[in-house]
């Protein structure tokens, strides 16, 4: 379970990729996709101190200590969850930095996805603009590009977080904005599954945390108009299998 965002991460922070009431071992990875250092994509994924040789005898050591202990008392959840996050984090030392390196992958998928390609020109004004959209299509395309590696590699669920879609006011501006950063990035998900065979055993379901008001309002401070939370009714796109 790896879990692609951007800096900070979103509103409700490490809740979003916890377990819940499943184990604790069940939990997400989270990984700061905005960072183009593959080996930076993951904070402290390199031991400064103990090499790769060094750090599997450590956790061999505190497995068989482990062991001894189920033997004397009995077996904790919790710890076993460590233990797991453990190897699961010696593992992506040497396979994680690969993964996230997308300079491996070829010029046709990098245009897919839109991530070689420039703003066009315009006044200053326009291009400032554009650079700003672009970033946010960039961003995005970016973390769908890792997220179609990461199910190309067997992770079993990916979660990709697409920046705020609150528009209380100046809809007509800031709904355009938002869905053009995630309309070539979804689309191109979904064209690179299907041009590696996986699309037809990967469900890719596109969702926001709540949904609006089916009509424009004004939110009683002067602004233009824009669209409310509305609890009633949510959206939801579902693609693949």
């Amino acid at each position: 379970f790896i879990s692609l965002r951007d800096g900070g991460g979103p509103n409700g922070g490490t809740a979003n990729w916890g377990s819940v009431f499943l184990p604790g071992n069940y939990q997400g990875t989270s990984v700061n996709a905005s960072n183009s250092d593959s080996s930076k994509a993951l904070e402290n994924i390199r031991n400064p101190y103990l090499s790769l040789p060094e750090q599997r005898r450590q956790l061999d050591l505190v497995k068989q200590l482990d062991s001894m202990h189920k033997t004397k008392l009995h077996e904790e959840s919790q710890l076993e969850a460590e233990l797991s996050n453990m190897e699961m984090a010696f593992r992506m030392q040497t396979e994680a930095v690969d993964v996230f390196d997308i300079r491996k992958e070829t010029a046709a998928t990098l245009q897919l996805y839109g991530i070689d390609g420039a703003p066009q020109p315009g006044n200053a004004k326009d291009n400032r603009a554009a650079l700003k959209d672009r970033g946010a299509m960039v961003s995005n395309s970016r973390k769908m590009l890792l997220a179609s590696r990461l199910v190309q590699r067997g992770v079993r669920f990916v979660q990709v977080w697409c920046g705020g879609w609150d528009t209380h006011s100046d809809i007509a501006k800031n709904l355009p904005q938002r869905a053009s950063s995630v309309d070539q990035p979804i689309a191109a998900l979904l064209a690179d599954l299907k041009s590696h065979g996986l699309l037809d055993e990967t469900l890719v379901i596109v969702n926001g945390e709540f949904g609006r008001t089916p009509g424009r309002d004004r939110n009683g401070k002067g602004e233009t108009a824009g669209r409310a939370h509305h609890n009633k009714a949510f959206f939801t796109l579902l693609a693949g299998g």
